[in-house]
């Protein structure tokens, strides 16, 4: 699909990103993977990478933003099953960016304003997570902690940003976290 928009589309071949949640987080992860002549960076949101590092066959520097809730029953945030956790698996692009630096900063960012989640009632069916009150009283508060990984090879960089008390479909209404994400990533 890369490859059919650069033939018929004028795209900057040097600013190509892959964001995904979930399944597509697993998916940009594996581009990165086996095409990272393709993509400049990839913002993965409760997704993971392949289950062992020797399965990522031809990685290569990449500007890698992980964002994952640490609450996610779905794609843990601690490794789970046969996924690797989020810590594990921007560990793992930290050490092919070849970074030298990690810093921890706790209550970086206010990525979620509302405190409900689509989740599933107690018959299986989609439904909201959370209470009316948390709807209509917005919280300002910084919920995200940052851990960014720097001195990488090239320019590329690696950052995680735990959301503190959200599971796999964060609410991120009215705090531009696309826009922050694609500006990383740049």
């Amino acid at each position: 699909m890369i490859e059919e928009a650069k033939s018929r589309f004028a795209v900057d071949p040097e600013r190509i990103y892959i964001i995904g949640h979930s399944n597509g987080g697993f998916i940009a992860y594996t581009m990165a993977c086996i095409r990272p002549d393709l993509i400049r960076g990839v913002v993965s949101i409760a997704g993971t990478t392949y289950v062992t590092a020797e399965e990522c066959k031809n990685p290569a520097p990449t500007n890698i933003l992980h964002i994952h809730g640490d609450l996610d029953p779905t794609v843990g945030y601690e490794s789970l099953n046969r996924s690797p956790g989020a810590l594990t698996t921007v560990g793992r692009w930290a050490t092919i960016n070849g970074c030298q630096t990690r810093t921890d900063q706790a209550d970086a960012l206010d990525l979620v304003r509302v405190k409900w989640e689509v989740g599933v009632d107690q018959h299986g069916k989609p439904a909201l997570d959370g209470k009316f009150l948390d709807f209509v009283s917005l919280d300002f508060k910084k919920e995200t902690d940052t851990s960014i990984w720097s001195d990488c090879t090239g320019d590329s960089r690696v950052e995680l940003w735990k959301v503190k008390g959200s599971k796999h479909v964060p609410s991120f209404w009215g705090t531009g976290v696309i826009e922050q994400a694609l500006n990383f990533v740049r």
